[in-house]
């Protein structure tokens, strides 16, 4: 016996007599040193029950060892444990550590709580105490030839206590530094495999299992292969190539390098999982489980890639698989990305898109969108080619730039024949919009696209809602007429281009057809909805109305280059349905609307009409002539009478709005003053926490999120989808200005929040998941 934990008892043992071997009891409550450069070997019986054992198989100095400095140099020899070796002592010094040119663990090695353990082949090799128990290692080569077989390996059982140290390192070079063929247990604190130079590897029988601990398998200049089990709270994986062959989970899972997939592989992060570098999938399959995963090099041969936690994937490069992709969780870009399924597959999107950068997608499946596109931050640019079904079970595509549906997929003009469905409303904000010639949008609801200032071109729209499309230009890509037959024999002819909407039409310009078909707009209802619609008119409507009865109605009918609502609409709406309000003084009295006033109603109005030639109209609806601008619609009679109190338009659409606020609010229950007075708050809370005001609708949005203020964000919303409403009426942008300000005005909170900034922060919370 020692006197205390503490004592230190040196064994050196002339190497001329060979490797030391202990196969027996060694007991000792001190810490126990062997050191003989021939090797040491704890043999089958060998049962070790001390505070603490240092077994060298190289050199130590004297007064090295007297002075507490624990350096070794000439680690020539080999140290094996075939035995039982125990440093778990309580109140002991709990620490084992082999040391040689190559280092074995074919038993148990035991530390107790705050132990650590080192198995390390290197020439030389220094332990520095570094407080807590703890320890730095500081290997150094031998720089001589490389050594052969495996410089540091486990087929046995590594057992370590409450946070404890665990640490295989390798200086020297050889081909497999380390091995890890059996298994490591930690309740805590750190495991670490370090090799300078060489492979690191964890076999199939391998098992790495510390939850509760720190793991990092660092290969300086060589591969980390895994394929057992690996499983720990921050995990770190570094290599010249990390091959993996087997699932790993921690809380945090980090590659630092290149990743290979040699077999099926499931990576499990409670809160993130991070790929630095590319991954070759090698035709294997990659799914991932984390708050957050990132990918920040090329992804490519992977067969399935899954990514599922409710959390987040950021993409920073371009993604291939053999065998479609699944992003279940929400998606940031944060560089310019091409997301390419080889297969038809597919590729699906369960939650929302984002980042200021393009998105190319390319499929020969399916793809699918659940969540907004661009919701809370617009991409630059959206690109999908499916050759098979687009699904947008959403409500919003926002990007700054060009948004395409099958653009050019194919360089010889092939046209790729793909069908894009979404589910409810959907409003698409971008710089440009285009699908692809015979692809085909079905919405369940209201489609709205605003490209203001770009172009719009369209294909085949059936919409059960309205169909709103605010553009510079707006081209429809019509194709050659042609016959097929269905699923029964029944033969059916395309004649070109089919617009088919529950609601109404609108289009901000007249649009242009391109190609050599027919366009046909078409109503189901047949009546139209409260605002004419297509009861008002129509063209080529499947022969629902017929010529005659449209002649019989004696009117004069304009091209649907009117940029609002047309007179009629607006005779019928406010002719005679508002009473006098004494207190709108300045709202004119009803104006008398004969014919040669029609022209002055449309100026004021901003529609810029063509009055169609009685010969022209008679050959369109008889079928002799194809007009190719757009809808046509019906003004009042010559002799109709009808008038119209121009300045109630704009109150109208006020009061409208206004009534709109409470039925979002549920019957007032946030009424128009608290909004104010909130909104003023949000902006003096933002002041006195920063120290300044805001810059721009960004950092308040950013701020009332941060402290939860969801109430102000759900107005906002509220204010954006009442402003919806006034738009979906048609008026042109010009229209919109005048009821937009005055309605957003009730709700500015004194001189605090100017009428852009407020725009501003409706336009972005708009978009925005509460």
């Amino acid at each position: 016996m020692q006197p205390d934990a503490s004592a230190r008892f040196l064994n050196y043992i002339s190497g001329e007599a060979g490797a030391t071997l202990i196969d027996g009891s060694l007991t000792s409550n001190g810490i126990v040193y062997f050191v003989n450069e021939a090797g040491i070997t704890f043999g089958n019986n060998a049962v070790v029950d001390v505070g603490g054992i240092y077994a060298a198989a190289g050199i130590i100095d004297y007064d090295d060892f007297l002075n507490g400095i624990d350096l070794f140099t000439g680690l020539t020899g080999k140290v094996v444990n075939e035995g039982h070796i125990s440093a778990a002592q309580p109140g002991g010094a709990n620490i084992v550590h082999l040391l040689g040119a190559q280092v074995r663990n074919h038993g148990t090695i035991d530390v107790g709580p705050n132990g650590v353990l080192t198995m390390i082949s290197a020439e030389q090799v220094q332990l520095i105490p570094i407080g807590g128990g703890k320890i730095s290692v500081v290997m150094t080569p031998s720089g001589g030839e490389p050594g052969q077989g495996t410089g540091v390996k486990n087929t046995g059982t590594i057992n370590g206590g409450a946070d404890s140290q665990i640490y295989l390192g390798a200086a020297d070079l050889y081909a497999l530094a380390i091995s890890n063929s059996g298994t490591i247990n930690s309740e805590g604190g750190t495991v670490d495999l370090h090799a300078l130079a060489g492979e690191i590897r964890n076999t199939s029988t391998g098992e790495i299992n510390a939850a509760d601990a720190d793991v990092n398998l660092h290969a300086e200049d060589g591969d980390v292969v895994h394929k057992g089990v690996l499983t720990g709270r921050d995990v770190q994986l570094t290599g010249n190539l990390i091959r993996l062959g087997a699932g790993l989970t921690g809380q945090t899972v980090t590659f630092n390098g290149p990743v290979r997939l040699t077999d099926d592989v499931q990576v499990t992060g409670t809160d993130s999982v991070d790929f630095l570098s590319t991954i070759d999938g090698n035709g294997n399959d990659l799914s991932i489980f984390a708050d957050q995963t990132t990918f920040h090099g090329t992804v490519f041969e992977v067969g399935h890639l899954y990514t599922d936690a409710k959390g987040s994937t950021t993409i920073g490069a371009d993604i291939t698989v053999e065998d479609g992709m699944e992003f279940l969780d929400r998606v940031f870009l944060s560089n310019d990305v091409m997301l390419l399924d080889e297969s038809a597959t597919g590729i699906i999107f369960g939650d929302r898109v984002d980042g200021p950068f393009s998105l190319v997608i390319k499929t020969g499946g399916d793809a699918e969108f659940h969540g907004k596109v661009g919701g809370s931050q617009a991409l630059a640019r959206l690109e999908t080619m499916v050759e098979g079904f687009l699904l947008i079970d959403t409500s919003l595509i926002r990007a700054t730039g060009d948004v395409i549906f099958n653009e050019q997929v194919n360089m010889v003009g092939i046209p790729v024949y793909a069908t894009i469905g979404a589910s409810g409303d959907l409003r698409i904000r971008a710089a440009n919009f285009a699908m692809g010639q015979n692809q085909k949008l079905t919405v369940l609801g209201d489609l709205r696209i605003d490209t203001p200032g770009g172009s719009a071109t369209l294909g085949d729209i059936n919409t059960l809602g309205d169909l709103l499309v605010n553009a510079n230009k707006i081209w429809l890509l019509s194709r050659a007429a042609g016959e097929g037959i269905d699923a029964k024999g029944v033969r059916w002819t395309d004649l070109g281009l089919d617009f088919v909407a529950g609601g109404r039409f609108y289009f901000s310009v007249t649009p242009h057809v391109v190609g050599d078909g027919l366009v046909q707009f078409a109503n189901p209802n047949g009546d139209g909805d409260a605002w004419g619609g297509l009861g008002e008119f129509v063209m080529r409507s499947y022969g629902d109305v017929r010529a005659e009865e449209m002649l019989n109605k004696d009117g004069v009918y304009l091209d649907l280059m009117v940029q609002g609502p047309t007179s009629t609409d607006v005779a019928e709406s406010f002719t005679g349905a508002i009473p006098e309000d004494p207190q709108k003084k300045d709202i004119e009295q009803d104006t008398p609307l004969p014919p040669h006033h029609i022209e002055a109603l449309i100026r004021n109005l901003r529609i810029r009409p063509r009055v169609m030639r009685p010969e022209e109209l008679e050959g369109i609806l008889t079928g002799r002539v194809m007009f190719l601008d757009a809808p046509t619609t019906v003004v009042s009679r010559q002799e109709s009478g009808q008038s119209v109190a121009i300045g109630r338009l704009t109150y109208t659409l006020v009061d409208d709005a206004l009534n709109r606020w409470n039925e979002l609010t549920m019957d007032g229950d946030r009424p128009v003053e608290q909004i104010r007075d909130d909104l003023a708050g949000a902006w003096s809370g933002y002041d006195q926490e920063m120290g300044e005001e805001p810059a721009d609708a960004s950092d308040l949005l950013a701020y009332l999120r941060d402290v939860g203020n969801t109430e102000v964000l759900l107005d906002l919303q509220r204010l954006d989808r009442m402003l919806w409403s006034v738009r979906m009426i048609g008026l042109t942008t010009a229209e919109q200005v005048l009821p937009e300000d005055a309605i957003l005005n009730a709700f500015l909170p004194g001189e605090t929040i100017s009428l852009e900034m407020l725009k501003a922060l409706i336009e972005e919370a708009g978009t925005d998941v509460i």
